[in-house]
């Protein structure tokens, strides 16, 4: 799945963690985050960084798709606060918000 923010390919390795495994296990223990690959988690407001290896961004949006907020350079065994306007969340490599100069307010759109 690839992930735009209008015309801007924000990220094009996105897996969607849909089974509860793919859920938990998101990207704790992996030695390596490439830039363009992320994890959407449906129907979910906050995240934590347990396990893993290296800092990461969250990007929180509602059912619409609309950033409600933006998290960057999170690091390893953190937990974040919950984002009561968002539904779902992206998990980006460390500086994907920076680098996508990503906006509250703007909308996500998914692609396959």
């Amino acid at each position: 799945m690839k992930i735009f923010v209008g015309d801007r390919l924000i990220a094009d390795e996105v897996t969607r963690a849909d089974s509860m495994l793919n859920r938990f296990r998101g990207f704790m223990f992996r030695s390596h985050i490439s830039k363009g690959e992320g994890l959407l988690i449906p129907k979910c407001n906050w995240i934590h960084t347990l396990f893993m290896m290296q800092q990461i961004d969250a990007v929180y949006f509602n059912t619409d798709g609309v950033i409600v907020d933006l998290e960057s350079n999170i690091r390893p065994w953190r937990f974040c606060k919950p984002r009561f306007k968002a539904k779902s969340t992206l998990e980006l490599c460390s500086g994907a918000i920076n680098s996508n100069s990503l906006k509250i307010g703007e909308v996500l759109q998914c692609s396959a």
